[in-house]
Protein backbone atom coordinates (compact mmCIF):
# COMPACT_ATOMS: atom_id res chain seq x y z
CA UNK A 1 0.00 0.00 0.00
CA UNK A 2 1.69 3.44 -1.14
CA UNK A 3 0.24 6.72 1.44
CA UNK A 4 0.11 9.32 -0.78
CA UNK A 5 0.38 12.93 0.44
CA UNK A 6 -1.43 16.41 -0.34
CA UNK A 7 0.58 18.88 -2.29
CA UNK A 8 0.02 21.18 0.93
CA UNK A 9 1.43 18.63 3.18
CA UNK A 10 4.40 18.39 1.04
CA UNK A 11 5.57 21.60 1.24
CA UNK A 12 4.89 21.89 4.64
CA UNK A 13 7.13 18.45 4.97
CA UNK A 14 10.17 20.38 2.68
CA UNK A 15 9.57 24.05 4.68
CA UNK A 16 10.24 22.34 7.73
CA UNK A 17 13.24 20.78 6.20
CA UNK A 18 14.87 23.85 5.13
CA UNK A 19 13.95 25.76 8.33
CA UNK A 20 16.20 23.01 9.93
CA UNK A 21 18.93 23.25 7.47
CA UNK A 22 18.90 26.92 7.84
CA UNK A 23 22.05 28.29 10.28
CA UNK A 24 23.70 31.49 10.58
CA UNK A 25 27.05 30.79 8.92
CA UNK A 26 27.59 34.80 8.22
CA UNK A 27 27.27 38.08 10.73
CA UNK A 28 28.51 41.47 10.90
CA UNK A 29 29.13 44.34 13.29
CA UNK A 30 29.63 47.50 13.05
CA UNK A 31 32.54 49.13 15.61
CA UNK A 32 32.47 52.47 16.74
CA UNK A 33 35.09 52.69 18.88
CA UNK A 34 37.85 52.95 16.81
CA UNK A 35 39.72 55.85 14.98
CA UNK A 36 37.84 56.16 11.03
CA UNK A 37 34.90 54.55 12.47
CA UNK A 38 32.38 52.80 11.59
CA UNK A 39 34.29 49.75 10.92
CA UNK A 40 32.98 47.17 10.05
CA UNK A 41 33.77 43.31 10.80
CA UNK A 42 32.27 40.57 9.83
CA UNK A 43 32.69 36.55 10.23
CA UNK A 44 32.10 33.57 8.38
CA UNK A 45 31.46 29.99 8.84
CA UNK A 46 32.63 28.56 5.32
CA UNK A 47 33.24 25.01 4.68
CA UNK A 48 33.07 24.48 9.03
CA UNK A 49 35.81 26.89 9.13
CA UNK A 50 35.57 29.93 11.34
CA UNK A 51 36.77 33.38 9.36
CA UNK A 52 37.07 36.99 10.44
CA UNK A 53 36.93 39.84 7.48
CA UNK A 54 39.57 42.99 9.20
CA UNK A 55 38.81 45.38 6.33
CA UNK A 56 42.32 47.04 8.04
CA UNK A 57 44.14 43.98 7.83
CA UNK A 58 45.58 43.05 3.48
CA UNK A 59 44.45 40.48 3.29
CA UNK A 60 41.59 41.01 5.02
CA UNK A 61 40.18 37.30 5.72
CA UNK A 62 41.89 35.25 8.99
CA UNK A 63 41.36 32.12 9.89
CA UNK A 64 40.21 31.88 13.51
CA UNK A 65 41.52 28.67 13.11
CA UNK A 66 45.09 30.77 14.22
CA UNK A 67 43.09 32.03 17.62
CA UNK A 68 44.86 29.52 20.55
CA UNK A 69 43.14 26.88 21.83
CA UNK A 70 41.46 26.06 18.19
CA UNK A 71 40.71 22.45 17.80
CA UNK A 72 39.51 22.28 14.51
CA UNK A 73 35.63 21.24 14.81
CA UNK A 74 33.29 22.09 12.43
CA UNK A 75 31.62 25.40 13.09
CA UNK A 76 27.87 25.32 11.91
CA UNK A 77 26.95 28.83 13.67
CA UNK A 78 29.03 31.80 14.10
CA UNK A 79 28.69 35.75 15.06
CA UNK A 80 30.00 38.52 16.07
CA UNK A 81 29.72 41.53 18.39
CA UNK A 82 31.67 44.68 19.95
CA UNK A 83 33.03 43.70 23.47
CA UNK A 84 32.19 46.97 25.31
CA UNK A 85 33.39 45.19 28.98
CA UNK A 86 37.11 44.79 26.76
CA UNK A 87 37.29 41.03 28.43
CA UNK A 88 40.86 40.73 27.12
CA UNK A 89 42.88 39.30 29.62
CA UNK A 90 46.20 39.33 27.89
CA UNK A 91 46.04 43.22 27.65
CA UNK A 92 44.04 44.79 30.56
CA UNK A 93 44.99 48.26 28.40
CA UNK A 94 42.41 46.94 25.51
CA UNK A 95 40.48 49.76 24.27
CA UNK A 96 38.18 47.79 21.93
CA UNK A 97 37.55 44.41 21.14
CA UNK A 98 35.04 41.86 19.63
CA UNK A 99 33.46 39.30 21.11
CA UNK A 100 33.15 36.12 18.40
CA UNK A 101 30.69 33.46 19.30
CA UNK A 102 30.79 29.93 17.21
CA UNK A 103 29.10 26.76 17.37
CA UNK A 104 30.28 23.26 16.79
CA UNK A 105 29.01 19.39 17.60
CA UNK A 106 31.17 19.62 20.52
CA UNK A 107 29.43 23.17 21.84
CA UNK A 108 29.19 26.66 21.74
CA UNK A 109 33.12 28.74 22.07
CA UNK A 110 33.65 32.40 22.72
CA UNK A 111 37.11 34.81 21.90
CA UNK A 112 37.50 37.78 22.39
CA UNK A 113 39.76 40.03 20.04
CA UNK A 114 41.66 42.80 20.47
CA UNK A 115 41.07 45.58 18.36
CA UNK A 116 43.20 48.27 20.11
CA UNK A 117 44.99 49.54 22.73
CA UNK A 118 45.90 52.19 25.14
CA UNK A 119 49.21 52.30 23.22
CA UNK A 120 47.73 51.97 19.37
CA UNK A 121 44.04 52.69 19.10
CA UNK A 122 43.48 50.83 15.99
CA UNK A 123 45.94 47.03 15.32
CA UNK A 124 44.77 45.36 12.60
CA UNK A 125 44.82 41.30 13.01
CA UNK A 126 48.03 40.01 11.81
CA UNK A 127 47.90 38.15 8.50
CA UNK A 128 50.41 35.38 9.72
CA UNK A 129 50.75 33.66 13.29
CA UNK A 130 48.15 33.68 16.09
CA UNK A 131 45.52 36.33 16.60
CA UNK A 132 45.62 38.40 19.21
CA UNK A 133 42.06 37.10 20.58
CA UNK A 134 41.67 34.90 23.80
CA UNK A 135 41.70 31.33 23.84
CA UNK A 136 38.64 29.59 22.56
CA UNK A 137 37.01 28.77 25.87
CA UNK A 138 33.30 27.05 26.18
CA UNK A 139 30.34 29.20 26.51
CA UNK A 140 29.11 29.29 30.08
CA UNK A 141 25.79 28.41 31.41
Amino acid sequence: MTKTTSAGEQAKRNTTKSTQKASTWLDSATIYSLPNAPVVFTVSANAGIPWIRDPRSSPSWQSLQRVPGSQGGAVTDITVAEDFYANYTPDPFTTSALKVTARTVGGIYFTVCRLGNLTTLSIPLPTSGPLPCTPWALLPN
